[in-house]
C-alpha cells in the first residue's frame, strides 16, 4: 500500500517537474516513503495514547523529537517491522518515564546535557542518510542545538507538559549515546 501510494506520487510529480537525475528521483521516493511512513506510525500510536487518555503528552513527545532528532539525527532500523517496535517502545517509554516526578535541577542537567552533547557530538550521521560535507554537518550541529532551546522555550509557555518533554530528550540521549559508542567501536574494530 505505502509503496502503491509512492509511486502514484511520484509518477504526479514526474509529469508536472523535471528530476535533474535519477539520483533526485530516488531522494524524493525515499523522502516519500519516510513521509507516509511516519505518518501511519503517528496515527496509529494516537490511537493508542487517545484510548489511555494520554493523547495530548504524545503530541507534544512527537514535537520534542521532531524539534531535536531531525537535526542531530538518531537510531534507523533495517527494515520498517524493527522501525514501528522501536518507535512504539520510545514512545511508551517517554510516558511511563514523564509519570514520575521531575525536579527542576532534573529538568536543567537533562537539558544541559543535551546542549553539551549536541555541541560536542551531534549529528550522528546513518546509512540511511548518508555522507554529510562538514559545513552540512555544521549546519545540522546549529540547528540541533537551536532545537533545544525551542524545546526550552515550549516548556516554559506549556509548563504542563514539561515533563515529557525532558522524558523524550532524556530517552533521546541514552539513544545518542548508544549509537556513538556503536559508532567508535565500529570505527575502532576497521582499524
Amino acid at each position: 500500500m505505502k509503496t502503491y501510494l509512492v509511486e502514484r506520487i511520484l509518477a504526479f510529480l514526474e509529469k508536472r517537474c523535471q528530476f535533474k537525475s535519477d539520483t533526485e528521483k530516488e531522494k524524493i521516493r525515499y523522502i516519500l516513503m519516510v513521509i507516509i511512513g511516519e505518518c501511519g506510525k503517528f496515527f496509529f500510536l494516537l490511537l493508542i495514547f487517545m484510548t489511555v487518555n494520554r493523547c495530548e503528552e504524545y503530541v507534544f513527545a512527537v514535537l520534542t523529537v521532531l524539534i531535536t532528532r531531525s537535526f542531530a539525527g538518531g537510531p534507523h532500523e533495517k527494515n520498517s517491522t524493527l522501525c514501528w517496535i522501536h518507535t512504539i517502545l520510545f514512545f511508551m517509554s517517554v510516558m511511563l518515564l514523564s509519570g514520575y516526578y521531575w525536579s527542576e535541577v532534573a529538568y536543567s542537567t537533562v537539558l544541559l546535557f543535551a546542549f553539551g552533547t549536541y555541541l560536542l557530538f551531534a549529528p550522528i550521521v546513518s546509512k540511511t542518510r548518508g555522507f554529510c560535507s562538514r559545513p552540512k554537518k555544521m549546519r545540522l550541529k546549529r540547528y540541533s542545538i537551536y532545537g533545544i532551546f525551542v524545546v526550552i522555550i515550549m516548556m516554559q509557555l506549556i509548563p504542563s507538559y514539561k515533563r515529557v518533554m525532558v522524558a523524550a530528550i532524556f530517552l533521546e540521549m541514552i539513544e545518542f549515546y548508544y549509537l556513538l559508542l556503536k559508532e567508535r567501536r565500529i570505527k575502532k574494530c576497521g582499524e
